[in-house]
């Protein structure tokens, strides 16, 4: 559930390597060495707004008239939405370490996209008491036209006083680890049945179909089973095409192509009902259908009995005082939030670690020291002295940042780079690219956890805010500490059962509004004796 709780909880625009010295880790033929220290940059930030630059000489994509940026945006420099990294770095070396997005008809507001930390930190600094982003307009658009279903917009959408009250409300179900720990058991037991289906679906050569699509649904059997207590089925080998387990991954995965074709467009949808918009609400009432039935059952047994096991349903309306109807909006986005966020980051982890069986090895070690006996259950005091294992996770998310971007909406006129970012811009703080620059981080491109590694000859000291992999602030990711346990429990029985080897190209990435695994994942699990 996870990483997108943290990540429907982190951002917009384009919210959207390793160390293998003979293999480049990003497709696409020019080279991505391009560092800030390469970008010319327009005199210091002067402390007075008036005397900045002003905000229309920022560079950026051209605004045509009448049609303004709808070239740019059909195109993303010839790349196309799905790459969305590769369009961040594009312009970046085009245009700089800031600029400006083009505007688009019927959308409010202008965006700016921010490379260094120091911009960075600055925009993170002035996000007042309630921080904004420009994120998913097109859920809240579905949300406000259905409010017999959606009392308020959930926390990854709201903003101002109602983000505060629902976040107050949330965030000690999901951050305090003393909440989390009760779920270990469920995770741990998902994880081992995540293990024995990749056992059951390999071929003769250890290879498995399609492990990404086994991934999330490992990851919405967790969702189901944290926020409602109830096992949906996904990991049954045998699953059918018309269960309802089935039904709600192919809707999650509409769902997000359908954020991409109407956010990253003009919002005609807000005008009439485009094909992109019914694919996107039959998306949206399928996992309604589906969630708000295993809602009902759940929130039945704690109304009739109150002996209703754990679950993050039950914390939200006995602990956290939140009524019934506004807790079905964070359990719908639980049910999907992890799917591709937990998801990817497990998938990209898995990919470094058979790609470097070296480091493989020195977590298999650490992990048979803390846990002798694959048998035993995982606990969670043990899962948090995995220094190797966390370090890979880090590392990972480095490498392959699951959102390129934070979205924030600056509250007050400031300067960033000498130029006036006038109140209500949108800032694009790029900080999933700023954790791939040299200026940043020695050999930006290579697989290296020991930088994460306390102690070690090769830890790194890095500006802070060219690494946020869960956001920062007061609207930082509320699913951290669930999402790390996650990652962590799976991991560990992945390789308890499995010496993972890994013999295909880099993975190639795809925005779907966040950054997934894409083409086939050439992985060969090797069962351990």
């Amino acid at each position: 559930c996870s990483l997108k709780i943290c990540t429907m909880l982190s951002g917009k625009i384009f919210s959207s390597s390793a160390r293998n010295s003979s293999r480049a880790l990003f497709h696409g033929g020019s080279s991505l060495n391009t560092t800030l220290a390469n970008v010319e940059v327009t005199a210091n930030a002067p402390v007075d707004f008036k005397e900045a630059l002003p905000f229309e000489s920022i560079p950026g994509p051209s605004n045509w008239p009448v049609v303004k940026g709808i070239p740019w945006f059909y195109t993303m420099e010839g790349l196309g939405k799905e790459r969305a990294q590769e369009v961040l770095f594009a312009c970046f070396r085009k245009y700089g370490s800031i600029w400006k997005a083009p505007d688009l008809p019927f959308r409010e507001g202008h965006t700016v996209a921010l490379y260094k930390p120091e911009s960075i930190r600055e925009v993170f600094q002035h996000e007042g008491l309630y921080p904004e982003r420009d994120f998913l307009n097109c859920v809240g658009v579905y949300r406000k036209l259905n409010p017999d279903i959606y009392k308020n917009d959930g926390v990854a959408i709201a903003n101002g006083k109602s983000w505060a009250d629902i976040r107050s409300k949330v965030q000690p179900v999901l951050m305090r680890v003393n909440e989390i720990e009760p779920y270990l058991k469920d995770i741990d037991s998902i994880s081992l049945e995540f293990a024995d289906n990749i056992k059951k679906t390999k071929n003769i050569q250890g290879m498995v179909e399609d492990f990404y699509t086994t991934v999330t649904r490992w990851t919405l059997e967790m969702a189901g089973m944290i926020a409602l207590n109830t096992k949906l089925g996904c990991l049954d080998p045998d699953i059918e095409s018309n269960s309802e387990a089935f039904k709600m991954i192919n809707s999650a995965k509409n769902f997000q192509q359908g954020v991409i074709d109407l956010d990253f467009n003009v919002p005609l949808y807000k005008l009439f009902a485009t094909a992109q918009w019914n694919a996107f609400v039959e998306a949206q009432r399928t996992i309604e259908r589906i969630g708000l039935r295993y809602i009902n059952v759940q929130r039945n047994k704690i109304e009739e009995t109150d002996t209703a096991d754990r679950s993050v349903m039950k914390s939200l309306l006995n602990k956290m005082g939140l009524d019934a109807s506004e807790s079905i909006v964070m359990l719908l986005d639980m049910m999907i939030a992890g799917i591709d966020t937990t998801g990817s980051t497990l998938t990209f982890n898995t990919y470094c670690l058979a790609s470097h069986p070296e480091y493989q090895k020195k977590v298999y070690d650490e992990i048979n020291t803390l846990f002798p006996d694959k048998n035993q259950p995982l606990a969670l005091n043990k899962l948090r002295q995995m220094t190797y294992l966390k370090a890979s996770i880090k590392e990972a998310l480095r490498l392959f940042p699951i959102f390129d971007v934070i979205s924030r909406r600056v509250k007050r006129d400031i300067v960033i780079e000498g130029y006036q970012i006038p109140k209500n811009t949108t800032c694009a703080l790029a900080a999933g690219i700023s954790g791939l620059l040299q200026e940043n981080f020695d050999d930006p491109h290579s697989f290296i956890p020991e930088r994460w590694v306390r102690g070690s000859p090769q830890q790194c000291e890095y500006p802070k805010y060219s690494y946020l992999p869960f956001g920062s602030g007061s609207r930082m990711c509320v699913g951290k500490n669930l999402a790390e346990i996650q990652l962590l429990a799976g991991t560990t029985r992945l390789l308890q059962n499995f010496h993972i080897e890994y013999d295909g190209p880099v993975p190639e990435k795809r925005f779907k509004m966040v950054n997934i695994p894409h083409g086939h994942l050439r992985f060969k699990f090797i069962e351990r004796t």
